[in-house]
């Protein structure tokens, strides 16, 4: 395995988990006419929007998590590889 790979994609993963946080509170600020055009009472579409925007806060959080174990993993193969050379 290249490690070199292994840290990018992480990186690229972390990158892409920061984006769709960011994407996800903007939505949560600014509920979409979309949902609230679907569904009859307001009520009801304001709670579906941010029950589906923290579901998707919540995966992205977990996309975060495993592409740091990722991140981490590269750099203690890194250290042993290092480790062995020396």
């Amino acid at each position: 395995m290249n490690i070199q790979n292994a840290f990018n994609t992480s990186l690229q993963g972390l990158q892409r988990a920061q984006h769709e946080v960011s994407q996800t509170s903007v939505d949560i600020a600014r509920p979409t006419q979309e949902v609230q055009a679907e569904v009859a009472d307001t009520k009801l579409a304001a709670k579906i929007d941010i029950t589906t925007n923290l579901t998707d806060l919540l995966n992205s959080k977990n996309l975060a998590s495993a592409n740091l174990k990722s991140f981490e993993t590269a750099n203690e193969m890194l250290g042993n590889l290092i480790d062995t050379k020396a």
